[in-house]
């Protein structure tokens, strides 16, 4: 599912950066507004999946409660493409950000996906961070088993 997985994330992020760059990402709208529309061609990739964001209850209905590192503070992916009710089945995690994978934004999401997703509670086979900029857009694949990050750069 590797290569596939990253083949629907890849498509998905195009698909965003084709129908949508003029009006969201050069308009400066919100990341959340940016990740909903991700999250629907994620959908579309993905159909035997769920696609939610700023998802926060775990497999027995309790609110997830994950700290950073780093930080004292709550945190929640902004997509997450999983089978409810069967943590076995959390396929990807997804951050986006209006801000390089150079960034001190990004570098702390890609660390953030890298550190707090990979759980035994909260396995994800994939983590994605997606950075959002006028001039492009990042697109940085983590493999979870493997410890493993792709960065490829979409215009």
């Amino acid at each position: 599912m590797t290569s596939s997985a990253k083949s629907g994330a890849l498509r998905a992020v195009m698909k965003l950066h084709e129908q949508d760059k003029q009006a969201l990402i050069d308009g400066n709208l919100y990341e959340l507004t940016i990740s909903h529309r991700l999250a629907v061609y994620l959908e579309e990739e993905f159909p035997k999946y769920a696609v939610d964001c700023e998802y926060n209850t775990n497999i027995n209905g309790q609110v997830d409660r994950y700290k950073r590192s780093t930080e004292d503070k709550k945190i929640r992916p902004d997509i997450i493409v999983h089978k409810r009710n069967d943590s076995e089945s959390n396929l990807l995690v997804v951050e986006v950000k209006k801000a390089g994978r150079g960034s001190e934004r990004g570098k702390r999401d890609i660390e953030k996906i890298r550190s707090n997703f990979n759980t035994p509670s909260l396995h994800y086979s994939h983590g994605l961070f997606v950075g959002v900029l006028s001039s492009r857009i990042d697109f940085v694949w983590i493999d979870m088993d493997r410890n493993t990050v792709a960065i490829e750069v979409i215009l």
